[in-house]
């Protein structure tokens, strides 16, 4: 593990990896405060690895964090 990683950010990459293969995503439901309707939300393992590796990351990314 790289010392300029945040534990938490680790922990939830190592689990990613293992949680999400074969296509598997993390879904998290908005509700209707963020969005005025319910929305639901995706996030795979390229969107974990991109954070990770502190490469570009998606909007749907960017939508968890600030949620």
């Amino acid at each position: 593990m790289s010392t300029s990683v945040p534990r938490a950010l680790h922990m939830l990459y190592c689990y990613s990896k293992h949680a999400l293969d074969g296509g598997k995503c993390i879904s998290m439901c908005l509700d209707n405060e963020v969005f005025d309707e319910d929305c639901e939300l995706f996030l795979d393992l390229e969107d974990i690895n991109s954070l990770y590796h502190l490469e570009s990351i998606s909007g749907n990314l960017i939508v968890a964090y600030i949620w």
